[in-house]
């Protein structure tokens, strides 16, 4: 039988093999270019809530880091708010005003679609900058993003409004049978597990002094508190985190000033069978690699600097794939450590010398919009604060 060139020709893949099994695996930012290619690939990639399901859990760039950087001077909304959490590649944003008296405002930026959701009316409150509650979560039954806002009034029942963004309108949510006490940790960053916000606050019963776990229920819209266990009771000389840890809410505590050459005590919470669990994690000690610097001389040979154990300094809130996240005492690097092999990853570096500070959230890049965002002008990004990181980087090797 003769062989034609026709015969060699490659049957084309279905549609269905092209956008569900390939498309769902590119990042956004080709998907994007590919919505001018036609307009059923345009409306897939736009409107189609199962399409953007699918690419969320199967990009490439799923597993990424935001780092929110000290550096630079822009008058945009987002450059002077701080950040309140990230769900599914949407980015929540809080600014108050100059005046403290005032309201502040809240948005919602996807930055990978570059379109930002300004929420201009917030509810009337007596508010200050440092008694503001915020949170931000996500129904995945209802497929709602929703933002969580009141203010704190010392020994009385917590109470917030709640913005739902599919509704687009505040509900006000009837007050909890959680008292305030006087102390909330983490006010404006709640840990956010599974779409719901988590915070650590002080509870004050028969002039006992202790700490507790509270969530907000996003599907229920109330406040929960999570069983009292002995590790956060009084802390002393630690310090505690709370974080998404593969998935499940946890607080790592370990000892201050200690340099991590002491385990880590990791504190997870089963839901569903109402449970912690404890595991220990380390301790860790690494080294700094050997380095030559070309023409120094030292007995006839290149000087090389010795070995320095890198200091461990704070626990970053970014371990949702496992890996344990810090930044050494000045904050000039980011360090990830994989518990399992004592691997350490330089995740970033200070890029300058008026770059001061950084704070790191868990990221993934979607195609998610929320009816009423606009795009983002190029003029009023802040150029630099952000920094958008895929976990693998430069290794450092076991310790």
């Amino acid at each position: 039988m003769a062989i034609t060139s026709n015969s060699l020709l490659v049957p084309p893949l279905p549609p269905e093999i092209i956008e569900w099994e390939i498309l769902t695996r590119l990042p956004v930012k080709s998907l994007l270019l590919y919505k001018s290619v036609c307009k059923s690939w345009n409306l897939l990639i736009s409107s189609n809530h199962e399409f953007i399901k699918s690419q969320l859990v199967l990009n490439p760039n799923k597993d990424s880091l935001m780092l929110d950087v000290y550096y630079g001077h822009s008058n945009s909304f987002i450059s002077k708010s701080e950040i309140i959490g990230c769900i599914n590649g949407l980015v929540c944003f809080y600014r108050c005003k100059i005046d403290d008296s005032e309201v502040g405002e809240i948005a919602i930026w996807n930055p990978a679609l570059n379109q930002c959701l300004v929420i201009l009316t917030l509810p009337k409150k007596d508010i200050r900058h440092h008694n503001v509650l915020l949170g931000f979560g996500f129904d995945s039954v209802a497929n709602d993003f929703k933002v969580m806002y009141g203010n704190l009034i010392r020994n009385q029942p917590l109470a917030i409004d709640v913005y739902s963004c599919k509704a687009a309108c505040w509900k006000k949510i009837a007050p909890s049978n959680i008292l305030y006490s006087g102390g909330i940790y983490n006010l404006r960053e709640p840990a956010i597990v599974s779409g719901c916000p988590f915070w650590l606050i002080q509870k004050n019963e028969d002039a006992e002094f202790s700490l507790a776990v509270i969530w907000f229920d996003v599907r229920h819209e109330v406040f929960r508190l999570l069983p009292s266990f002995s590790c956060i009771g009084r802390l002393q000389s630690k310090d505690c985190v709370l974080m998404n840890f593969r998935d499940s809410f946890a607080i790592m505590v370990y000892d201050l000033w200690a340099n991590f050459v002491k385990p880590i005590d990791v504190y997870t919470f089963n839901h569903r069978c109402s449970v912690w669990n404890k595991i220990s994690i380390g301790p860790f000690t690494f080294k700094e690699p050997n380095i030559k610097l070309n023409g120094m001389i030292s007995d006839g040979k290149h000087k090389v600097l010795e070995e320095a154990t890198i200091k461990l300094g704070i626990l970053v809130p970014c371990s949702r794939n496992g890996d344990i996240l810090f930044v050494n005492p000045h904050g000039y690097k980011l360090y990830s450590i994989n518990p399992e092999t004592h691997t350490i990853k330089i995740l970033k570096e200070r890029d300058s010398v008026d770059e001061n500070r950084f704070k790191c959230f868990n990221y993934s890049e979607s195609l998610i919009f929320i009816e009423g965002m606009k795009p983002v002008h190029e003029y009023s990004r802040d150029k630099g604060r952000f920094r958008f990181l895929v976990r693998e980087r430069l290794e450092l090797g076991a310790s």
